[in-house]
């Protein structure tokens, strides 16, 4: 087994992804930090040995807000491009070497609930003061979409925002919120001004290569993180409300 230290940060942080490309060559999600709430992006290629092979900029943009941002995501398409887009609109830039490729979808903006969108905006300010940060305003609608990633066959996967509903916290979710605090040395009057009871489901649209509409998938629970998809197999982890966690595989089937 091989091992070297990738340049700068360290692999797994906040920032950074880590994605490997049919060669076998290791493509890093680096952030160069411009400012508060100011960042730009770029992919490093490194070969085995952590020899850096070549270098993609991502499109350039800054984050609004802590809570349900906007803000400019990547990911690295398994064909050997980098995809980007802005989570405020329903667009996304292949990076290919013949040029900037742009997929432009229509979408209908998702209204918050009144008590979730109160929720929100109290979570924002108290990110605020923790961090110093510009709270940013929680707006009448969501964004587009939260994340995006691209499966083993270079198809897009756009996990957008959904109809919101109370849940309370489970059992795991305050452990876990608790355990935070606890790290942070913070109160326990302080530790509960960070619950969060409005949940979206968990709604993913699947483009193909070109950025044709394939379908909607709708999972059960929103405790769930999507690892590997080829062909009609997915494969997942699922977190029940104990945060006990389990490896799933779903066949998607067409209506």
């Amino acid at each position: 087994m091989d091992s070297f230290n990738p340049p700068t940060f360290m692999v797994g942080g906040p920032l950074e992804e880590l994605e490997v490309d049919p060669e076998g060559n290791l493509h890093l999600l680096k952030a160069s930090l411009l400012g508060p709430g100011r960042a730009r992006f770029y992919w490093l290629e490194l070969d085995r040995t952590g020899q850096v092979l070549d270098s993609t900029f991502v499109l350039p943009g800054e984050t609004v807000g802590s809570v349900d941002p906007t803000t400019t995501l990547s990911a690295l398409s398994p064909k050997g491009y980098v995809v980007s887009g802005r989570t405020d609109q329903y667009v996304l830039f292949l990076h290919r070497e013949e040029g900037v490729v742009q997929i432009r979808h229509e979408w209908e903006p998702v209204e918050y609930k009144r008590e979730e969108r109160r929720e929100k905006q109290f979570l924002a300010e108290v990110m605020s003061d923790r961090t110093g940060r510009p709270e940013g305003r929680i707006g009448q609608t969501k964004p587009a979409f939260k994340a995006l990633f691209v499966d083993s066959e270079g198809r897009f996967w756009i996990e957008r925002y959904a109809e919101g509903h109370n849940e309370g916290e489970s059992p795991g979710e305050e452990s876990r919120r608790l355990e935070g605090c606890r790290f942070m040395g913070a109160s326990r009057a302080e530790c509960d001004k960070g619950i969060r009871t409005w949940h979206d489901e968990l709604v993913f649209d699947v483009l193909g290569t070109e950025g044709t509409y394939i379908g909607t998938l709708r999972f059960p629970t929103r405790r769930t993180k999507i690892w590997h998809a080829a062909g009609s197999t997915l494969w997942v982890t699922e977190q029940n409300e104990y945060d006990e966690s389990f490896v799933v595989r779903y066949r998607i089937e067409r209506p």
